[in-house]
């Protein structure tokens, strides 16, 4: 009995990520406080409306950069709009990067469920697919 809990314990470390909601980007689907369970995925196993979790990118001002996050905040929680091949979404058009009209192959189009307030294509562009690490598949705790 011991050692299936511990196999059972070994294999969630290594395929689950719990993620705290940090901000409104996410609202109404997720507020800020809610505690999530997404499952670590390789780049390309990602649909159109999964919300996924982004790692190794930093947000700011002036976009995104290929650095990592700081310690406060090393994920990024957004809705995908469009993966490689897809139609650019309607949101980004007109954008420098979308001249084709098509998402490409290898790339993600990602926004937040607020658009007022959340930071995603709409002004940095199109994710690299090898900056998503998991999908998030259940609400575990609501914040306050």
């Amino acid at each position: 009995m011991f050692i299936v809990i511990l196999a059972g314990l070994f294999y969630a470390r290594r395929r689950l990520l719990v993620v705290l909601v940090n901000g409104p980007s996410m609202e109404p689907a997720y507020r800020h406080g809610d505690r999530l369970l997404a499952r670590k995925c390789r780049p390309g196993r990602v649909q159109v409306g999964d919300v996924v979790v982004l790692n190794g990118l930093r947000h700011s001002r002036a976009g995104l950069t290929n650095q990592p996050f700081t310690p406060a905040s090393p994920h990024m929680l957004k809705r995908v709009a469009a993966v490689g091949g897809d139609p650019v979404p309607p949101e980004m058009l007109g954008r420098s990067d979308t001249t084709t009209g098509i998402v490409p192959h290898g790339h993600v189009a990602v926004l937040g469920d607020n658009a007022q307030v959340s930071g995603d294509s709409r002004h940095f562009g199109f994710i690299d697919a090898h900056h998503i690490s998991a999908v998030v598949f259940r609400r575990i705790s609501r914040g306050p």
